[in-house]
């Protein structure tokens, strides 16, 4: 049985049923794309919730990862970009705000596969 399963998980592809299975095999899941290679940054319920916080949206889609028992990855080449993805820990997101991420859930992923490419039969 693995220990740690990392797949795509973002607001746009939160993955539930794979998580909640995950979670009844004890295997630790990891983010991949967190970030969702910025798609999300221009949803207006990203936006309100920045204003709120006063996080960047960056920041917000990481503490969402991290209250839902996630281990993001975010991947930047800015200075700026890697010291703000840890300055997570000052905040946390309200239930109520857990859940609009989570509704923003259209099951779409960032991720391109060769075509052809047949991962399951």
């Amino acid at each position: 049985m693995p220990m740690v399963n990392q797949i795509e998980i973002h607001p746009y592809r939160t993955q539930k049923d794979m998580i909640t299975y995950c979670e009844s095999k004890n295997i630790q899941v990891v983010a991949w794309g967190p970030l969702s290679r910025g798609k999300v940054f221009s949803n207006p319920v990203m936006i309100d919730l920045s204003n709120k916080y006063n996080k960047d949206i960056g920041q917000i889609i990481l503490r969402w990862h991290i209250q839902n028992n996630i281990i993001p990855i975010p991947k930047s080449s800015k200075t700026e970009r890697i010291k703000s993805n840890f300055d997570l820990f000052d905040f946390a997101l309200t239930n109520e705000d857990m859940e609009q991420i989570n509704n923003l859930n259209k099951g779409e992923g960032i991720s391109t596969c060769p075509e052809g490419t047949i991962y399951f039969e």
